[in-house]
């Protein structure tokens, strides 16, 4: 099958986070499957620009990527010599999957797809939950919903989700959808201990908490801090990930206030060996996120043997209780201390949990099975 994929970002836009490692997986999976898969997209790096060829194809991993340069109107994606490439390509294809709502690229190929009559899904990526849809752009996001992503979501072959909590979401904003596919993500299962102890940088005396993800105001990383001080003294909060919003300040003031600066570290951006070193050493990996749609960073906890503490409102979270491979985060921040507190007086309850989600991983998330599943989802709409 010829597919291409548009997406407003991509690898190696790494700053805006697991999606971008996500739709990179997923792409150069289905190029191993035999598929031949085309990629349409900015140079956008969140405010910087990638120092990548613009207008011509680049091969990453097998994928043919393009990358075209956004001139003005840059948060909307504006770029009109990729939409030039999509009236040129999309009549070539025989599936076109779009990533993001809100965004032009996504809004241009829907429509290039249609008026070619070229059968195409939509991967929301988490932006169609009510909460966050009234939260942030609010007025922004409805306008478009009413002109023109309700018409996109209702002529897609189908909308894609990564867990039944996505689309209980997506079913409950109210718009008329004809089809919604579960489809969850993966995550490499090659891990390997090799050089996990490589940098003595990113070694802290004593155990750990660990945060890794973009600081963001919906991680919510605010209630760890919280829960701080009920949480037993020898053990520290490790807060690894880019920071766009400015917020590493205010976590920093929140912990000084509370008396426990000291037991906050923050490692910036992480990946590779110094990723691996952190979830490998660490107690559990941590996310009380107002909302995620599923959550590669749990994949990758699991992928390291450590259990994971979730908000209920995760995609994984149901996965990860019927698994036993961690729990929830409680509301309150005593009650918080007391969980972990209770975790960590006995370390083999944690490591049952990661090794839990480890053997779940290896059986369930692998890429050659997410992408051999996704694959059968396009044949069925061609």
């Amino acid at each position: 099958m010829k597919i291409c994929h548009i997406v407003p970002s991509y690898y190696p836009a790494v700053r805006y986070g697991g999606p971008i490692w996500a739709i990179h997986h997923m792409c150069k999976s289905l190029v191993v499957l035999g598929h031949e898969v085309t990629v349409l997209t900015t140079s956008v790096n969140m405010h910087e620009d990638m120092d990548v060829p613009l207008n011509e194809a680049v091969d990453i991993d097998g994928v043919k990527v393009f990358y075209y340069p956004c001139s003005f109107l840059r948060r909307w994606f504006f770029s009109w010599p990729l939409r030039k490439k999509m009236q040129a390509l999309i009549p070539q294809m025989d599936f076109v999957h779009l990533h993001s709502l809100f965004l032009y690229p996504t809004y241009q190929g829907a429509r290039i797809a249609k008026k070619n009559q070229i059968p195409y899904c939509i991967s929301p990526h988490g932006a169609l939950v009510p909460e966050l849809l009234i939260s942030r752009s609010r007025y922004i996001k409805n306008i478009a919903l009413q002109l023109f992503e309700k018409k996109n979501l209702f002529d897609a072959s189908f909308v894609h989700a990564t867990a039944n909590l996505e689309e209980k979401n997506i079913r409950s904003v109210g718009i008329p959808i004809a089809k919604v596919e579960i489809v969850e993500l993966g995550v490499d299962t090659d891990v390997n201990d090799e050089g996990v102890d490589s940098d003595p940088a990113l070694r802290i005396d004593g155990p750990y908490l660990l945060f890794l993800g973009r600081i963001s105001w919906k991680k919510q990383i605010d209630r760890i801090i919280a829960a701080l001080p009920y949480i037993r003294n020898d053990i520290n909060l490790v807060i690894a990930g880019y920071d766009d919003e400015n917020l590493t300040v205010s976590l920093q003031k929140m912990a000084n206030d509370l008396g426990q600066s000291h037991r906050v570290h923050f490692y910036g951006p992480v990946k590779g060996r110094q990723k691996q070193t952190l979830f490998a050493h660490s107690l559990a990996m941590v996310l009380p996120s107002l909302h995620e749609n599923f959550g590669i960073v749990i994949l990758e906890s699991w992928a390291n043997a450590r259990p994971v503490i979730l908000s209920h409102n995760i995609g994984l979270a149901e996965v990860m209780l019927a698994s036993d491979a961690g729990v929830l985060v409680p509301d309150c921040p005593q009650a918080f201390g007391e969980l972990i507190n209770q975790l960590t007086a006995n370390p083999n309850i944690l490591d049952r949990m990661g090794k839990n989600g480890f053997n779940l991983v290896k059986e369930r998330y692998s890429w050659d099975n997410r992408a051999r599943e996704l694959s059968s989802v396009y044949e069925n709409y061609r």
